[in-house]
């Protein structure tokens, strides 16, 4: 069975082909995996489960991210070192190992997606080389300990959760590395407006309804992220007027508890208040900083890049073509086609886009 149909490949055949065959092993291998009988928590078995209900596709992007990630690589497969950066449940970087990548690295904030994802990729027979579990900074501090470099960092729905994108990508730069290559695949493509339209009901829902809790880890907050913020600034300021407290909440959508405690303080001294909304319908929960599917410009994520020294360009994803609903699998395939032919101008057709970058070091 050949895959791949619904993007213009960006490897040579016989590397498709090798990522042909380990998408159908892989495949084989999580389709028949009971979750339910493994020692992990409800968070990843849902998460888990909602990866085999669209086990294809999703093989299929985590290849797609893979192989661009590969494009310029100069290294043969086997002396690549790859990181899959907020890793989750762990299924891109379990594709890394069934592709035959020299060093796979799991990384991800999360304690208990570390642990989950460990157990999960070893009844699967595709466990990581090592799990890694902090922030950039624990990724950095592992390849200075362990006195070697890494090649290439991937991610799938990460980038757009990420609270301070710039000190972000400064951390990044200091990886040990001769040449790092970066790829980013993020649903939170800004140039698609129904991505924006579907994004944004999701950003009103947490910011004024708050989080299900069929999808949010222990340390996310349920409430509405505006009642958070209103219960933040009444722990600094019991006292505050009605208006007050409002309009301070609202001006620091977008803020993580210490700057909206900052910015009661400033109130107090001043009254007045001194900090902006985030742009359009972003929020973020305001204690962990983890944006609400974040909608930058492209035009920001390539500042960022060659800001820190890392080259920038920009890969327009494609649609699930094999959805249960039978009658979406006439559409798909039709504007998978199109994106092809729009070249970069079909960002603003495509479901999610990916952020590629290298950086040359000496």
């Amino acid at each position: 069975m050949k895959l791949f149909k619904s993007f213009k490949v960006p490897v040579e055949p016989s590397v498709e082909l090798r990522f042909n065959e380990a998408v159908l092993s892989l495949h084989q291998k999580l389709k028949v995996l009971d979750v339910e009988q493994l020692n992990v928590s409800a968070y990843s078995k849902k998460y888990f489960k909602d990866y085999q209900r669209k086990l294809q596709y999703s093989l299929e992007a985590c290849a797609f991210i893979l192989m661009h990630a590969l494009a310029d690589a100069k290294k043969q497969l086997s002396e690549i070192t790859i990181v899959d950066y907020g890793a989750g449940t762990g299924v891109l970087a379990m594709l890394a190992k069934e592709v035959g990548f020299g060093r796979v690295v799991y990384n991800d904030i999360y304690d208990v997606s570390c642990r989950d994802a460990s157990l999960i990729a070893h009844a699967a027979a595709a466990k990581a080389d090592d799990y890694i579990c902090g922030d950039v900074s624990s990724l950095c501090t592992y390849f200075k300990h362990g006195n070697f470099t890494c090649d290439t960092i991937v991610s799938r729905n990460v980038i757009e959760h990420i609270y301070d994108l710039e000190a972000h990508f400064k951390e990044l730069s200091a990886i040990p590395s001769d040449k790092l290559n970066l790829f980013f695949a993020t649903t939170a493509n800004i140039n698609n407006p129904l991505t924006v339209w579907y994004t944004q009901r999701i950003q009103r829902m947490l910011e004024y309804k708050g989080m299900a809790n069929k999808w949010g880890k222990e340390r996310d907050t349920t409430k509405p992220f505006l009642i958070s913020r209103q219960e933040i600034i009444l722990d600094v300021m019991p006292s505050i007027e009605q208006a007050a407290l409002h309009q301070i909440a609202k001006a620091t959508r977008g803020l993580m508890k210490s700057e909206i405690e900052e910015a009661v303080l400033f109130y107090m001294k001043h009254k007045q208040v001194n900090v902006k909304p985030a742009s359009g319908c972003n929020t973020c929960d305001p204690f962990t900083g983890n944006w609400a599917e974040h909608l930058i410009p492209i035009q920001t994520y390539e500042r960022m890049f060659i800001h820190n020294g890392f080259s920038f360009s920009v890969v327009s994803g494609f649609y699930n073509t094999n959805y249960a609903k039978k009658w979406l699998n006439l559409f798909t395939p039709l504007v998978n086609m199109m994106i092809k032919i729009l070249g970069h101008k079909g960002t603003y057709l495509s479901p999610f886009i990916g952020l590629k970058g290298v950086a040359k070091k000496g």
